[in-house]
């Protein structure tokens, strides 16, 4: 049995009982139990006020979002985790500064039967647990604390957790005094035991002195009230009750009979029904006048046997008839002529029946429809009764499948909690394995599957370091005033951004002031523009065509950049880097692909050299490249090789969830420590530590439906994305950590 539970702190009476510290203990919202908090910093500190309120609003927290389907365990798991989150990233903005060694702090949840608690410093925690023999055994949990926790650190201040079971007479009791030491062990025990919580502060608050100031909470777990008994004196009240009571029923059931009885109704028809049947049974009359019951067995045989005897012939006979009639070739042809004719046949025999049933007598015809009515209700009962108990149990397995899910979702918290990752996630796949399984047959039950599959998704994207922005900032709009163009690609000279749109205008777009007008009201090109690339002022575009064009957004002149390469083979991407171009060449069957580096002289580029000199696998599919020094080749489904003085090192990309698809833009400088990766399929873009290659983290949103490139801006920390017509700036968080 859950006992019941009471508690009860000690409140100052004047203010020179004040104390540096807190105790607040609250009802646990829809169950029986409660959260307790009890923190005592000894030296009085300007800062002590801001620790104090912090561990008290944490605790009405709890309490108010303790529902009644709440997991003690997990809440209170879940509790400390955050609380302790909570006061580091405190102390690390300096919010407040008060040495460890002053803190002294017990929190603990008592719901129901269990119990569970976690401290700090030195407190006086009483545990008295009330054995069979009525005798008590008194344990100070504090000492627990202490012998499992090392050196208290702000970056963990409650490190150690305890639990334990609420048995009948069990009494909890926390004061930042050592009770034992001012209260002799018998007077305290008894004090405990035998006064309730409230009277017991009281007594205890006594044997201190009128100034000081003390922090008591009391905790007691009671049997639920017994039955009084019954041979106690009634009470006149109790006398009147009784009255009223038998006056009451006997009004009830005054009133009932005059109200219409269906029931009665039916059971007097069905009796009568009944009566009926028997004295028109031979059986029963022979039984009435005695006969011997051998006689009576051998004429129900008989009666029995003849009848058999009379099934069996006539089917016997209709198969004889149907095989003769199949066999002749004029019955054959009889039976089939006659197949149309059925029909009438059939109504024919249902309106003789119909009359046969109307030359009734008005009583036989009353039971029978009443047999009938009787036989449909029994029916119709039975076939209800049997598809709710069948939705009965299928909803309980159903529940039941559900509950286990949750369990398993808290089980991945608590993991998440801890920062187990490898743990949470295999725990949320095995969840969602589980909610595949699971049939649904109603509304209802798709609705609460829909619900554990979302609150596991958001689970998942924390795991996946996934950052969704809801509503990206819009910078600019590649707009005529008559109609939308969209970008193709992107790049930044100095303080000003350029696109160039589908109709290849390019566009300057200025990010303080928000402007954006075209650079030149004419096309630079009449083919397609696949990639873009900007040095000192010029902005260097590559056409679909292998042409590229030398862009001055000062003068806005275009001239074209005469290179010798191949026809056959393709340019994908380009760069212009310390008055060089590299340019991604891919081979004409798009088995490799190589990278040519063109050096600027007097005369213009000319010919180009092959600048890698070793690589460990083929470019396959290439797709972008970008440069801080070293060059990084983007190619394939989710491949990035890396490049020194044109050679090949070891480096990777780390693993992310989901995997690349189809990536198509990459972006570093000189200055970053990262990687991005644009994916516009998936509308994400990608960060990478570029030293290790580790994964970082993932940007998304359902706004990011036409991405084409990419800039970053990591002094701002600020990320503009181009999409489709539009420019957008999102905040760089991997930046702020």
């Amino acid at each position: 049995m859950v006992p019941f539970l009471k508690a009860a702190q000690y409140e100052p009476k004047s203010p020179n009982e004040h104390v540096e510290g807190v105790s607040v203990i609250l009802p646990l919202e829809g169950r029986s139990g409660y959260v307790f908090v009890l923190a005592y910093l000894g030296k009085k500190n300007p800062d002590n006020e801001i620790l104090l309120q912090l561990l008290s609003d944490h605790t009405h927290r709890l309490a108010g979002s303790f529902g009644k389907d709440a997991n003690a365990q997990h809440r209170f798991e879940q509790f400390l985790g955050a609380l302790n989150e909570t006061i580091s990233q405190t102390v690390r903005e300096g919010r407040f500064s008060v040495p460890i060694q002053n803190f002294h702090a017990i929190v603990g949840i008592i719901c129901e039967d269990r119990m569970f608690l976690s401290g700090t410093g030195e407190l006086s925690a009483l545990f008295l647990h009330r054995k069979p023999s009525q005798r008590y055994q008194v344990f100070n949990l504090f000492r627990g604390i202490q012998t499992e926790q090392s050196l208290p650190t702000w970056e963990k201040p409650f490190a150690v957790v305890l639990d334990g079971d609420l048995e009948d007479g069990d009494v909890f009791c926390v004061s930042q005094k050592d009770l034992q030491r001012f209260i002799s062990t018998d007077d305290l025990n008894s004090i405990l035991t035998a006064l309730p919580p409230k009277s017991a502060t009281e007594k205890i608050r006594q044997y201190f002195g009128a100034n000081d100031g003390l922090l008591l909470l009391i905790i007691k777990a009671e049997s639920a009230i017994s039955m009084v008994p019954e041979s106690y004196a009634k009470p006149l009240s109790d006398v009147s009750i009784d009255s009223f009571v038998r006056g009451q029923d006997e009004t009830s059931r005054l009133l009932d009979d005059q109200k219409p009885d269906l029931v009665g109704f039916f059971k007097m028809h069905t009796l009568f029904f009944f009566k009926k049947l028997t004295e028109r049974s031979r059986i029963l009359t022979d039984l009435q006048r005695g006969e011997p019951r051998r006689k009576i067995l051998f004429k129900l045989l008989l009666s029995v046997g003849h009848n058999l005897w009379k099934t069996i012939r006539h089917t016997f006979k209709g198969i004889s008839f149907a095989t003769t009639t199949l066999i002749h070739k004029e019955r054959r042809t009889s039976f089939l002529q006659s197949i149309p004719t059925i029909p009438a046949r059939i109504k024919q025999i249902w309106l003789v029946q119909i009359q046969r049933f109307k030359s009734l007598p008005n009583r036989t015809k009353r039971f029978v429809l009443l047999f009938v009515g009787l036989l449909l209700i029994l029916v119709i009962g039975l076939t209800l009764l049997s598809r709710m108990r069948s939705a009965s149990e299928t909803q309980k397995q159903f529940e039941q499948k559900i509950s286990t899910i949750q369990d398993v979702i808290d089980r991945a918290g608590g993991a998440m909690i801890y920062r187990d990752e490898n743990q949470a996630r295999t725990l949320y796949q095995q969840a969602t394995s589980l909610i595949q399984q699971i049939p649904i047959t109603k509304p209802t039950d798709q609705d609460a599957v829909n619900k554990l599959t979302k609150n596991i998704e958001t689970a998942m994207n924390e795991l996946r370091h996934v950052v969704t922005i809801p509503n990206p900032a819009l910078l600019a709009k590649l707009d005529t005033g008559s109609a939308e163009q969209k970008g193709v690609r992107m790049v930044r000279s100095g303080a000003l951004f350029y696109a160039i749109d589908a109709s290849q205008i390019i566009w300057q777009i200025d990010p303080a002031t928000k402007q954006t007008k075209t650079l030149s009201p004419n096309p630079i090109s009449t083919e397609p523009i696949v990639d873009v690339s900007e040095e000192d002022g010029h902005i260097f575009a590559l056409s679909r065509g292998n042409q590229i064009y030398d862009i001055n957004v000062k003068t806005a002149e275009v001239s074209t950049v005469s290179i010798t390469h191949s026809s056959n083979d393709a340019i994908v991407s380009l760069l212009a880097y310390a008055s060089r171009l590299y340019v991604l060449r891919q081979s004409a069957n798009n088995t490799d692909a190589e990278i040519i580096k063109f050096t600027k002289s007097s005369t213009g580029y000319g010919s180009g050299t092959s600048w890698i000199s070793s690589k460990t696998k083929a470019l396959q599919n290439p797709r972008a490249l970008t440069i801080d020094g070293s060059l990084y080749v983007l190619y394939g489904t989710e491949n990035v090789s890396r490049f020194q003085n044109g050679a090949e090192v070891g480096w990777q990309l780390g693993i992310v969830e989901p995997v690349l698809t189809e990536p198509t833009r990459i972006w570093t400088d000189a200055n970053s420590a990262f990687l991005y990766i644009l994916e516009p399929i998936s509308k994400r873009l990608i960060v990478y530590n570029k030293a290790t290659g580790a994964f970082v983290t993932q940007y998304t949103s359902e706004t990011f439906t036409a991405l084409a490139d990419v800039l970053v801006d990591e002094k701002t920390q600020t990320i503009y994305l181009l999409s489709g017509a539009d420019i957008y700036t999102i905040s760089a968080g991997h930046l702020k950590h």
